[in-house]
């Protein structure tokens, strides 16, 4: 898998899974027989004149019983009131552009346009157009200006949405439980979304929300179905909420300001961690419970001790990680062949291929190691041996020359006591002469 991941969750029709939608025909039907139109699509507001159905709502057309009489609509001087709705049908004609692939409808009772792309159209408000069109499954709207796409939720059918590239602000159309229920992919990249609510959409598949301003994930506490999360480029401290997804396989929150791991709990079938560049020192115990991770991601954090690169042991389904840029990477040297000898399991080292070469060199260097460190140990134990030796031979020179010491002192004290009975025994002798 790439580093980048699927930057993207626009999804290929191909990959949605629309048996969970029941009987929704979402394959592109054969074009329309001719007549179809004449006869008209039933349920078919996508399909139908709008214009026309507005014209005669108005009663646009008809005359008054007086011909000279001021049509309805215009000015005293005869040129026409402005038209409130003008900019709501400019869209609305914009929209019908984007309009594509007919199918049957969920009951196939009529035809319905399926799909809808609108990128670059400098579109700022949906107003409720999309009312027009239910039986929609797929909606690219991405890369214009729009704020409001709470209209998204009169969609029943929705399969897949796009909106990155806006001006959202909300996830609101989200959170109800009776909305959207066959929704499956969500793209609102790069957008101005702070809150990060519960979501609902009970086929949730994959949700992107890179480059957002989301600083919290507490309230989102997790969701049963997602596969897919990506929150790259927002401004989360932690992972507290992103817990409880027992479907999810792919995490992204690069370029965040996250210190560790802490909230990262029940993700049984997580196999990609990705954490590029955040700020992260160390991988506090206890690590999450992460039984199927495969790849985790540490480029570019703070990890400046070897000893947090070891604990990575514990994630023993682990198969690939990259760790370039942390300050440790200028102590390991080799960080390939160091990772290798640290974690023997590991198939992918920092976006490069393990080969057997890779790991015969490994071995190598931990069999030069030991032999290393076999060879210091015999020199330590000789060094100990002779410091012992001589330890010794100064003990017994030591003892030597105490004993000496001693047997001189004796000596020169049973001299000095005999000299000193010599004088005694004359200063006798003296007093008697003297007598």
């Amino acid at each position: 898998m790439s580093e980048a991941g699927n930057e993207n969750i626009q999804a290929n029709e191909e990959n949605v899974i629309e048996a969970e939608s029941p009987e929704v025909d979402a394959s592109p039907t054969k074009e329309l027989e001719e007549g179809v139109e004449e006869e008209g699509v039933k349920e078919g507001e996508e399909v139908g004149n709008e214009e026309d159905k507005e014209h005669k709502e108005d009663g646009e057309g008809e005359e008054g019983q007086e011909g000279e009489e001021k049509k309805e609509g215009e000015e005293e001087d005869g040129e026409p009131k402005p038209d409130p709705n003008a900019e709501k049908k400019r869209i609305h004609e914009i929209v019908k552009t984007g309009l594509s692939q007919i199918t049957k409808t969920y009951d196939n009772s009529a035809y319905a346009y399926s799909k809808l792309d609108l990128p670059e159209k400098e579109l700022k408000d949906l107003f409720d157009i999309l009312t027009n069109y239910p039986h929609l499954k797929y909606i690219n709207i991405s890369q214009n200006e729009i704020q409001d796409i709470q209209t998204i939720g009169s969609i029943p059918y929705l399969l897949t949405l796009n909106a990155s590239t806006n001006l959202i602000d909300s996830l609101e159309v989200f959170t109800n439980s009776n909305v959207l229920p066959f929704l499956q992919f969500v793209n609102l990249s790069n957008n101005k979304i702070k809150h990060f609510p519960a979501i609902q959409l009970p086929r949730l598949r994959k949700l992107n929300l890179n480059e957002n301003s989301i600083d919290s994930c507490e309230e989102f506490q997790g969701h049963p179905t997602l596969e897919q999360l990506e929150l790259r480029k927002n401004k989360l401290k932690t992972c507290i909420g992103l817990k409880d997804m027992p479907e999810l396989k792919e995490l992204y929150l690069a370029e965040n300001k996250i210190k560790d791991l802490d909230g990262l709990e029940n993700l049984p079938s997580l196999k990609v961690l990705h954490m590029r560049q955040n700020l992260i020192k160390r991988l506090k115990k206890p690590l999450p419970d992460l039984p199927n991770i495969y790849h985790f991601n540490l480029r570019e954090n703070r990890i400046a001790e070897l000893k947090q690169v070891k604990k990575l042991k514990y994630f023993t389904s682990l198969k690939s990680t990259n760790i370039i840029g942390n300050p440790v990477t200028e102590e390991l040297g080799d960080v390939k062949k160091e990772l290798i000898i640290i974690l023997p399991q590991l198939t992918r080292i920092n976006k490069d291929e393990v080969t057997s070469e890779d790991r015969e060199d490994a071995a190598q260097e931990v069999r030069d190691r030991i032999a290393a460190e076999e060879e210091r140990r015999r020199e330590e134990e000789e060094r100990l041996k002779e410091e012992e030796e001589r330890l010794k031979e100064e003990e017994e020179e030591r003892k030597k020359q105490e004993e000496e010491e001693r047997k001189r002192q004796e000596e020169e004290a049973e001299a000095n006591a005999k000299a000193e009975e010599e004088a005694q025994a004359q200063d006798q002798n003296e007093e008697a002469t003297e007598e």
